[in-house]
């Protein structure tokens, strides 16, 4: 009996390490690939493209501080429609001290950047003219 009971536990042991691995294999996928997001965003898209189609509500969102207008899943808490061509809405943003940093998504991003957000954006494709950004005054 002991003899099972030893074979038992080794066997459980096994298997809880086995499903340790693929818990941080999958974890690991998924944030290298920004999954969680784009499936979030593509299920989220309707929203932002019905708002970029009808000109006078997306100079609505865009012209009132502060925005609070949620768009699928997020709730966009500033926008703007950049002159050179990009329209960022922002889902959220942190700081520290004089800093501040903002995120969320931007179409048909512009390769300078945004006036209203800053200069040093990182932008990351998500799907089609839609990418995710990031952007503040120093980084």
């Amino acid at each position: 009996m002991p003899a099972q009971l030893a074979q038992r536990t080794k066997r459980d042991r096994r298997r809880l390490l086995l499903a340790f691995a693929i818990t941080i294999g999958l974890t690991t996928i998924l944030l290298k690939t920004n999954l969680p997001q784009t499936v979030t965003f593509a299920l989220s898209r309707p929203a932002f493209e019905a708002v970029i189609a009808d000109a006078d509500k997306l100079k609505s969102i865009c012209n009132s501080k502060p925005t609070e207008q949620q768009l699928g899943f997020y709730k966009v808490i500033e926008c703007d429609r950049d002159n050179r061509g990009g329209i960022y809405f922002s889902t959220g943003q942190y700081g520290f001290l004089f800093d501040s940093f903002y995120f969320g998504f931007v179409y048909q991003p512009n390769p300078y950047g945004s006036q209203h957000f800053g200069t040093k954006v990182y932008e990351y494709p998500i799907i089609g003219d839609w990418y995710g950004f990031k952007a503040g005054n120093s980084f």
